[in-house]
């Protein structure tokens, strides 16, 4: 084997013969646990006990891993917090136990981001008739809506993140092509979309689209 040697400096540290044995369990490394973010992840626990120490309350998400070193009465318990595929925050507190003591460290885990607010819409044509029209929003709420006094506009309910906005215009009687809005908002986030109808014809207004008396005038402009 090898041999080393000691000169017996002031330096060396003193290695106690026997530990004594702890009276309780302390845990350090803990805090992470805490704030855990969806992707989850390994923390290891730096842990002093008067024995081999058991976890309890370990849900199915959160594995546990245990070394334990009797002649200093430590173990390293690797806690793993597998992902959160769900939007909701999630939390199990689990309990160390040895020679009748025992301590608690909290796992609290944050739930998946929701989907960003999106419209791909942003712009919508009705005839001159008027009609119904409607598109799709990603929100993770459901959202609302708001239009100018000729359009109305309803929102359905969310399904999988996504709302259906319906849009209705009524005949364009007016005398002039029209131009409005649909804004569709959740929380901070919001989409604005145009929307336009060209007036109803009236007898005048074809007599005004007759053709060039000269039609060869229109032709030769072509070439």
């Amino acid at each position: 084997g090898m041999a080393v040697w000691s000169c017996g400096g002031k330096d060396e540290p003193k290695v106690p013969e026997t530990l004594a044995q702890p009276t309780e369990i302390t845990v350090s490394g803990a805090a992470e646990l805490a704030s855990m973010a969806a992707s989850g992840g390994d923390v290891t626990l730096s842990v002093t006990t008067p024995s081999r120490p058991s976890v309890g309350g370990a849900p199915n998400w959160i594995v546990t891993d245990i070394t334990y070193d009797a002649s200093k009465y430590t173990a390293r318990v690797k806690v793993t917090v597998l992902i959160n595929n769900t939007y909701e925050e999630r939390t199990a507190t689990l309990t160390l136990s040895a020679s009748g003591k025992s301590a608690t460290v909290t796992v609290k885990q944050s739930g998946k981001e929701l989907p960003a607010f999106f419209c791909e819409t942003t712009t919508l044509t009705f005839s001159a008739l008027g009609g119904t029209s409607s598109f799709s929003v990603t929100a993770p709420s459901k959202p609302s809506a708001s239009a100018d006094s000729w359009i109305s506009v309803s929102v359905g309910d969310l399904q999988d993140f996504k709302s259906e906005i319906v849009v209705k215009a009524g005949e364009n009687s007016t005398g002039e092509d029209r131009t409005g809005k649909v804004t569709v908002s959740c929380g901070d986030a919001s989409a604005v979309i145009t929307v336009t109808q060209p007036k109803k014809a009236t007898p005048g207004d074809i007599s005004k689209t007759v053709v060039t008396e000269n039609p060869t005038a229109a032709v030769t402009k072509l070439y």
